[in-house]
């Protein structure tokens, strides 16, 4: 039950911010934490980076755009939290499916909620589920976030 209650912590934080407007930069930068590593647009900016806050392997990480009106974000799980654990909860508080595919060597489920207007990519990749969240405008930088993502050992 407290697996459950962190999962949904991280949805909910990464679901509170919603997007107005905004373009995507050509150039990028790496960032890398304590479980992985992934491209982001340089004009972007990592506004609120966790790792473990609920006292399990999990990192946290929330990304705005110069003007703060567009958002992504990803969560990465560990422990005993499976792929299962995350579509489960991150289900509960959305509408439904509305994509599913590959994007490079990732095959996500893509979720969708109202209020806020957001998109919740859900995957696994070596064996770490992952939930990588945006605003309706800023799609191109959850793909490019998805297919850069690296995980560390």
């Amino acid at each position: 039950m407290h697996m459950k209650k962190a999962i949904m912590t991280i949805c909910v934080l990464a679901g509170l911010v919603v997007a107005v407007s905004g373009c995507i930069g050509q150039e990028t930068t790496t960032f890398s934490g304590k479980y992985v590593t992934f491209e982001y647009p340089k004009d972007w900016n990592i506004s609120n980076h966790q790792t473990d806050p609920t006292g399990s392997p999990c990192e946290f990480v929330l990304l705005k755009n110069q003007e703060g009106e567009q958002v992504a974000s990803l969560a990465v799980f560990g422990g005993n939290v499976s792929l299962e654990d995350v579509e489960s909860d991150v289900s509960v508080d959305c509408l439904g499916i509305s994509d599913e595919g590959d994007i490079g060597d990732v095959h996500y489920v893509e979720y969708y909620s109202d209020e806020p207007r957001l998109h919740f990519y859900v995957f696994e990749k070596d064996g770490r589920p992952f939930v990588v969240s945006c605003d309706l405008l800023s799609d191109d930088v959850a793909k490019q976030i998805i297919e850069s993502l690296k995980v560390k050992k």
